[in-house]
C-alpha cells in the first residue's frame, strides 16, 4: 500500500490495520448569481473524480505525493456540473446529493437546471480516511 509502513489508530477502535479510504471534497462552487461553499462526499465524489479514494491512495508511492492534487482531481478544475445540494441541519453548510447532468434532469426542469450550472473549483481535495 505504502512505501514505509504507517500506523493507524481509532480512539475507541484501537489500531487499525488498513483505513477505509473516503472522499470529502471541499469544493467552491460558482455561477452568474454567486459562489457557494459544498462538501462532496464518498460516493458522489467518487462519481465526480472516476475513481475510488482507494484507488488515489493506492497509487502514492512516496510521502512527497500525499501533498500533490491527484490527475484525476486537478482535472475538475474549472470544469461545469450541476449539484443537487442540500442543508441537512439548516446552517448554511449545504452537502451535494447527487451529480445531476442532462440525462438525468426531467425534461421540464432542463431550462432551469442549465442555468443554474455552477463551476468548479477543489480545495483540500484529498482523499479523506475515516
Amino acid at each position: 500500500m505504502y512505501g514505509a509502513p504507517r500506523k493507524y489508530k481509532c480512539g475507541r477502535c484501537g489500531p487499525i490495520k488498513r483505513p477505509i479510504q473516503w472522499y470529502k471534497l471541499k469544493a467552491t462552487v460558482q455561477d452568474a448569481t454567486g459562489t457557494m461553499d459544498l462538501m462532496i462526499f464518498c460516493e458522489v465524489a467518487e462519481e465526480l473524480v472516476g475513481v475510488s479514494a482507494e484507488e488515489l491512495v493506492d497509487k502514492i508511492k512516496d510521502d512527497d505525493e500525499w501533498y500533490t492534487l491527484p490527475d484525476e482531481i486537478e482535472d475538475l478544475l474549472g470544469s461545469t456540473h450541476t449539484f443537487e445540494v442540500f442543508d441537512k441541519y439548516v446552517d448554511g453548510s449545504f452537502a451535494v446529493s447527487s451529480i445531476m447532468d442532462d440525462a438525468s434532469v426531467p425534461a421540464p426542469l432542463l431550462l432551469l437546471v442549465n442555468a443554474r450550472r455552477r463551476r468548479l473549483s477543489l480545495r483540500g481535495a484529498l482523499p479523506w480516511q475515516g
